[in-house]
């Protein structure tokens, strides 16, 4: 059958849930449409790749995912928990990271905010409600104003062709608890080095 409208439901089988593969391993993968390729052991978390909307016609309504029962499949990925049972994965990172660099644009002199255009580390530490974050970036000006109205990842604020990058170790502790959630704690220039970046 073909679903021509939202108003149709379709249901998944009972035998795809159980011929699916519980506890699978890092690596391995997991979801899919259904939950056909299983599920990730204790500690792991399916980590989705991200949809090729334009790829999938239907998918472009947003109500054909909840009603086909469609995920798209994903890799079982390590979760790290800290001390304090606050789960910290690579969004977490990533949001660290783009904060941290948002902060940091308030309290320079700089005309044009900073973007990052290299990690080389984000290492979790545990605080009793929160997380601290310690960030080795690299970073250059970009073509937008630091004048507050712009955030880290806005598609126009793209690094600068021109001008050096500077190196920065960012301490910024995140806490779901409190407002505002992140404050910069520290912030040190650094030399600049060669050093292996990390992919967010």
């Amino acid at each position: 059958a073909v679903l021509t409208a939202p108003g149709a439901a379709f249901v998944c089988p009972p035998e795809a849930s159980k011929q699916a593969k519980q506890d699978q391993p890092e690596g391995a993968k997991c979801g899919g449409t259904c939950g056909t390729l299983g599920s990730c052991a204790q500690g792991l978390r399916c980590k989705e790749a991200p949809l090729d909307v334009e790829g999938h016609p239907l998918l472009s309504l947003a109500a054909f995912r909840p009603v086909l029962g469609f995920t798209p499949e994903g890799v079982c990925t390590k979760v790290a928990a800290a001390s304090n049972g606050i789960e910290v994965d690579d969004g977490s990172r990533q949001r660290a990271v783009e904060s941290a660099v948002d902060l940091l644009n308030a309290q320079v002199n700089s005309a044009y905010m900073y973007v990052p255009v290299n990690v080389y580390s984000v290492e979790p530490h545990a605080m009793e409600h929160s997380i601290r974050y310690d960030v080795t970036v690299e970073v250059k000006q970009s073509h937008c104003y630091n004048n507050g109205s712009r955030k880290v990842g806005d598609k126009e604020c793209t690094p600068m062709q021109e001008g050096e990058t500077q190196m920065f170790k960012l301490q910024v502790v995140d806490s779901t608890r409190d407002t505002p959630r992140y404050v910069l704690e520290n912030f040190v220039p650094l030399p600049s080095r060669a050093l292996n970046s990390i992919t967010m």
